[in-house]
């Protein structure tokens, strides 16, 4: 075997193939590793999913509603009302970017309270008679409509929608009243 060229260390080729390119590590950054995380969290259970769904949809659903807030009473106006989208957007993305800052602690909670959201997924398979898996899905069905009806609720409680609901005032119904 003369001339052939020595065998590297797989550290050495792994390091090689995995190292990303600068755009790639700004991409990651701001968007995040979903693939890696997504395969960590596969590696945990159904529970490490369910626990990382309710996290995600409590600090993103806060960052919403702050947002939205701050643009309510900085303009007057909800993001719904004409030509305000695209504000509310460029305010947005500046929070949302914040989120990247605060993805490990996440993970890191999603992780220590998986074991608790695996015996809620087992219980409820149980208690229903059905598959892991359909509990599962159940249950993350019901996690975005609480966080989803919870937000709409706060919003709505703390004066969101300063002109009323814009989605039921073609109907006459969701008009705030002034006293």
């Amino acid at each position: 075997n003369e001339g052939a060229t020595p065998a590297k260390p797989e550290s050495v080729i792994d390091e090689a193939v995995e190292k990303p390119g600068p755009m790639q590590s700004i991409r990651k950054f701001f968007l995040g590793d979903s693939k890696a995380e997504k395969n960590k969290l596969a590696a945990l259970g159904m529970g490490a999913f369910a626990s990382y769904s309710v996290i995600s949809n409590l600090t993103y659903g806060a960052c919403l509603f702050i947002a939205w807030m701050t643009f309510v009473k900085a303009t007057g106006m909800t993001p719904l009302e004409p030509e305000q989208w695209k504000p509310f957007l460029a305010f947005y993305a500046g929070l949302w970017t914040m989120q990247n800052f605060v993805r490990p602690f996440r993970f890191a909670l999603a992780v220590a309270l998986a074991p608790a959201f695996e015996r809620g997924i087992q219980g409820l398979a149980s208690k229903l008679g059905a598959p892991k898996p359909v509990a599962f899905g159940m249950l993350v069905v019901l996690i975005g409509l609480v966080t989803t009806l919870s937000l709409g609720s706060a919003l709505l409680f703390f004066g969101g929608f300063p002109k009323g609901l814009p989605f039921l005032l073609p109907f006459g119904i969701g008009q705030v009243v002034v006293a």
